[in-house]
């Protein structure tokens, strides 16, 4: 890793974990005096918001590849994007979302095979689960969450592959807001499970999330264990911060597997 590259993701680390304070502190009961001045407040309320957009728009993205158009619907007060808005249901609008991403993946296989499996993957469960009801429930409501390490991994792959036009100040804002939503996320899942074990602690955890984060995780995951037998609050949690850390570690990958090789082969 040359020099710049290795400063910049060391800077935008430090400005992930600057943006996070309030969420920290609060989540996990540090209680910290200087996370509540004005300035950690500022910079989380305007990072709430930046997470609320591609929380929600991952809900209603996963509407449409189930042939439902949809908006997604915002609460800026609480930071909820958890909800989307279904104005009609057209069966051939998913068949042409199949068919577009079935081709992205194809032509994505010469340049990094794990990418294009990763999307045929994507495809054949999206198909599979169409035909359940209950199951295309539980795909809209993994969608706002999966967007967020999605978006996280992008931001990640432009820092370390420099695909920033517009320079250096560029290139720092990728690795930073990366690094924000990664560990936004982790925080807020390592909460839901290692302190939500109970139901009044799940209470707890709601209260925090819709004062000081976002409600929206609370309530996807629980609504995502009523739906699945078997799997609880914390479980349903537990799965969202494996696909975090999956998520985390796709650009470093690559991008090793670059310097190593000289090309995408993973």
């Amino acid at each position: 890793m040359d020099r710049q590259t290795r400063n910049l993701l060391i800077y935008g680390l430090a400005f992930g974990l600057l943006i996070n304070v309030g969420p920290i502190s609060h989540s996990y009961g540090l209680d910290w005096s200087f996370a509540n001045t004005w300035i950690f407040g500022v910079l989380h309320i305007a990072h709430s918001y930046f997470i609320t957009l591609f929380h929600a728009w991952g809900h209603a993205l996963f509407g449409w590849v189930y042939g439902q158009i949809a908006i997604p619907v915002f609460d800026l007060t609480y930071f909820i994007g958890d909800q989307w808005l279904p104005i009609g249901d057209f069966p051939i609008l998913k068949y042409l979302f199949w068919i577009g991403l079935s081709y992205f993946s194809y032509w994505l296989w010469p340049q990094s095979r794990s990418l294009a499996i990763s999307v045929a993957v994507f495809v054949t469960i999206v198909i599979l689960t169409s035909f359940n009801d209950e199951a295309v429930q539980a795909m809209g409501l993994i969608g706002g969450p999966l967007a967020e390490p999605i978006v996280a991994s992008f931001f990640l792959y432009r820092g370390l592959f420099n695909l920033t036009p517009r320079g250096i100040a560029e290139r720092f804002l990728n690795f930073g807001f990366g690094f924000s939503l990664f560990i936004g996320a982790f925080v807020h899942a390592t909460a839901n499970v290692f302190i939500a074990g109970r139901e009044a602690e799940r209470r707890l955890v709601g209260e925090i999330a819709s004062s000081v984060r976002s409600f929206t995780g609370k309530e996807d995951f629980s609504t995502l264990a009523d739906i699945i037998p078997g799997l609880n609050f914390q479980g349903a949690s537990a799965l969202w911060l494996a696909t975090c850390v999956i998520f985390l570690i796709l650009p470093f990958a690559h991008y090793w597997n670059k310097k190593i090789y000289g090309e995408f082969n993973l």
